[in-house]
């Protein structure tokens, strides 16, 4: 008895006044502690809502595509060559220069062609005259129509001849086939040069076209005839251009279709060769 009742005042100071806690109160401190970490905890893991930016698909459908490398094209280039193995005579163009259609840009020296020429038209006035003799014989009944048709015969023989020639001689002259500009001379004045040797590269820069390649999707929205704008890197400046045709086939690896466009209006600081960057829209 006297060991019970010791217990029990032992345990009856350790309270706190007014309390059902012990004395030290640790195990209720705990609790709370651990609560409190568990709210903490609890409210940072909540995401915190934030007003998202408003997207307007129709208004980003609708703005340039700017991504579309580009470059300009001559609509018409050719290298002019002998169809003669001939000596270069003259040549009236340098590099760069301006010509229009139908100057003559190159001689060859074509002295021995119209020498032949001029032989085979002697030819065909000797077959003239003997053709009408046969044909006033015949009427004299002095000759035979197998005469008077041997003697015509002979006549259209000399004229193709001379007509042949004519062509040949015409070779010797190099004229452009249309306006423009000189890329290079190839060959110089005095050379021999052989029939299909390169002489002069030309081109026509009064149109220039450019080609560009897109995703083929794009066919849904793109069409011939809609206007776009080109930013030229050499001269970096923009200039308006339509598209004039597309590709006639998409390639089935990569996606992609070619488009054939034009620059709209005369720029001559444009160049054949110069490349940019195409802005197009797409219609709303």
């Amino acid at each position: 008895m006297h060991s019970s009742s010791s217990v029990a005042k032992r345990n009856n100071r350790d309270r706190e006044p007014g309390t059902g806690k012990t004395g030290s109160g640790f195990p209720y401190l705990s609790d709370i502690f651990v609560t409190t970490i568990l709210v903490v905890v609890v409210l940072l893991q909540i995401p915190i809502v934030r007003s998202a930016p408003v997207t307007h698909t129709a208004t980003s459908a609708r703005s340039p595509i700017s991504e579309i490398h580009a470059q300009l094209k001559s609509r018409q280039e050719t290298v002019l060559s002998s169809e003669l193995a001939a000596r270069v005579q003259h040549i009236s163009v340098r590099d760069g220069e301006r010509f229009t259609e139908k100057q003559v840009l190159a001689r060859l020296d074509c002295a021995l062609e119209q020498a032949r020429l001029t032989k085979m038209k002697a030819t065909l006035a000797g077959a003239k005259k003997i053709a009408k003799i046969q044909k006033r014989l015949l009427e004299l009944n002095s000759t035979g129509t197998l005469e008077v048709a041997l003697a015509k015969t002979e006549l259209d023989k000399a004229k193709a001849d001379v007509k042949a020639q004519s062509i040949i001689l015409s070779k010797c002259t190099v004229s452009a086939p249309f306006s423009g500009r000189v890329v290079e001379v190839k060959a110089k004045k005095h050379q021999f040069v052989n029939a299909g040797q390169a002489l002069i590269e030309i081109l026509d820069d009064s149109t220039l076209d450019i080609d560009f390649i897109v995703p083929s999707r794009w066919l849904v929205w793109l069409s011939v005839g809609q206007e776009f704008s080109i930013t030229i890197n050499e001269t970096k400046r923009s200039y308006p251009g339509k598209v004039v045709r597309l590709g006639a086939k998409v390639d089935p690896v990569s996606q992609l279709v070619e488009v054939m466009g034009e620059i709209s209006g005369r720029f001559p600081e444009l160049m054949p060769g110069m490349s940019g960057r195409i802005a197009i829209t797409p219609p709303q």
